[in-house]
């Protein structure tokens, strides 16, 4: 078995080889990536009914203002 010496080590094939072999074999961090995807997911899902609610508001506010101006029945005169 070939001996590493410390160059091989900085590469970052290696330290990507590393991080996936102790993402494989410790539980820690594989408790620890799960839970990271789960409140990214979850931010995720917060923030996009967040901004469906903001879009939401400001269509039915759009549309109270147009209903204000211009209610159900009148006719526009084109000029």
């Amino acid at each position: 078995m070939p001996e590493l010496e410390l160059d091989e080590y900085a590469r970052p094939e290696t330290a990507i080889a590393v991080a996936a072999t102790a993402l494989l074999l410790s539980p820690r961090v594989r408790r620890a990536v799960r839970r990271g995807l789960v409140y990214a997911v979850a931010g995720g899902l917060t923030a996009i009914a967040g901004g469906q609610a903001i879009l939401r508001g400001a269509r039915d506010g759009f549309a109270a203002a147009r209903h204000r101006l211009r209610p159900q029945g009148s006719i526009v005169q084109p000029n």
